[in-house]
């Protein structure tokens, strides 16, 4: 941990009082504050990617259901039609 602040120390010793510690936590928050930037940006991006799969496995799964309900409509369509076909030829052998 104290190693990788190295780099800003030098930059971190002009803004604050000349105490030998503070320039090395400055440096240390700086270095911190750029990883977590930097984890935001990149859990930023895994979120929209996952949104728009969300939102292509929901716009796939509405055309599924479409379709079964297509389906299940043409089954009850014949299935009337048949039966009218039937309740018709029945009641005419009956006369």
């Amino acid at each position: 941990m104290w190693e990788l602040p190295k780099f800003y120390i030098s930059a971190c010793s002009n803004s604050v009082q000349y105490v030998r510690l503070h320039p090395i936590l400055m440096s240390i928050l700086l270095y911190h504050y750029k990883q977590l930037t930097a984890c935001i940006s990149e859990v930023e991006r895994i979120e929209a990617k996952v949104n728009s799969k969300k939102k292509q496995w929901s716009m796939i799964k509405e055309e599924v259901q479409k379709e079964q309900q297509e389906k299940e409509e043409e089954v009850s369509t014949t299935t009337n039609t048949l039966d009218r076909y039937f309740v018709k030829n029945n009641a005419i052998n009956h006369r």
